[in-house]
């Protein structure tokens, strides 16, 4: 807990030195834990750790819902917001979008069944959303997430399954992004030792479809959440390069959670930023956000979430030249969610 007001309290005074008008940090990603439903609660917990730590605003996002026996989306976050939209977005359809694709059969998707996803898009986005997520079309179960029954699952259908492509359509014609978590495979594997558990014994390619869905409508944003922390180790920065160029409406969210040898992992050992994930920042200064994927419950510290440091994810921020640190921090989010502030 120290660490972490310690990071943020730092980061508060380093963003408003780099010269910026006033000191702001924007949490692209943060949910309640829904093994806790007291979420006002939790909200009030959420403010207090915010004014505390000097963070302007906080994006509520749903995670990407599949078997859970307890879901949220929409309708639960914008009744909890209330009228502090000054402080608090969401997105929506990690609870109600993401479950309707994971367990509808590409072949099943029908015009009735496309109306009503439709549908289900305009009502989030009426009820105040920024956009659409946590959407899934690859996610990796690690055994260690688990709480009061609530099991970090394994969930994967084809990125370019059809209401994916459906998505990705009505979020360009609303002028709104997509959050989404994506465990990629540029090539079939074997399943790690470590993952083995909840996972299938091979984990399939999924790069080209992943590439078909970004395709699909260059006008639709695309946020892949977590870089920085990848189970299967296999987004580097060399691959994130690739697609960043391949793929302009492609966007991404640091989520720093340990130093390592591992190429996937931004920091070394002695916390300096690695030379791949510093040219690539340098690139690419527009096309990374920051969140902290925490999960919120009524009281603190929180009961389910990553093994996060934020030293090391101000060690990040710090290493970086002012102006590409302001973005990472706050300007780009205002950009991609067309943030009026």
């Amino acid at each position: 807990m120290k660490r972490h007001a310690l990071f943020f309290s730092l980061l508060f005074a380093f963003v408003h030195s780099a010269g910026a008008e006033a000191p702001k940090f924007i949490d692209t990603q943060a949910q309640f834990d829904p093994a806790d439903s007291d979420f006002k609660a939790s909200l009030e917990i959420m403010l207090k750790e915010m004014d505390r730590v000097g963070i302007s605003k906080t994006f509520i996002v749903p995670p990407p819902f599949g078997q859970s026996k307890n879901t949220y989306d929409a309708e639960e976050i914008a009744r909890v917001i209330g009228d502090k939209k000054d402080r608090f977005a969401f997105l929506a359809g990690g609870g109600s979008l993401n479950r309707t694709i994971l367990e509808t059969p590409a072949g099943k998707v029908t015009a009735e069944v496309k109306a009503k996803f439709r549908a289900r898009c305009e009502e989030i986005l009426a009820l105040g959303a920024l956009g659409f997520g946590e959407v899934t079309a690859e996610h990796l179960s690690v055994s260690i997430m688990k709480v009061d029954g609530l099991k970090h699952l394994n969930s994967s259908v084809e990125a370019d399954h059809p209401l994916l492509l459906l998505l990705a359509d009505i979020a360009a014609e609303k002028d709104v992004p997509i959050d989404i978590h994506f465990d990629i495979f540029p090539v079939t594997m074997p399943t790690p030792e470590r993952l083995a558990s909840g996972n299938p014994p091979i984990l399939k390619e999924n790069r080209l479809a992943f590439e078909r869905l970004l395709s699909h409508n260059p006008k639709a944003r695309f946020n892949w959440a977590h870089v920085g922390s990848a189970p299967a180790l296999q987004r580097t920065p060399d691959l994130m390069r690739d697609l960043l160029t391949r793929h302009p409406n492609l966007y991404s969210a640091f989520r720093v959670t340990t130093n390592g040898p591992a190429p996937v992992v931004p920091l070394d050992k002695q916390g300096i930023l690695k030379p791949g994930w510093r040219k690539l920042i340098a690139d690419f200064p527009d096309r990374f956000t920051m969140h902290s994927d925490i999960f919120y419950v009524s009281t603190w510290p929180p009961r389910r979430g990553p093994k996060q440091s934020h030293e090391f994810a101000k060690r990040l921020l710090e290493q970086l030249p002012p102006d590409i640190a302001r973005k990472l921090a706050y300007e780009n989010a205002q950009r991609i969610y067309k943030l009026k502030e």
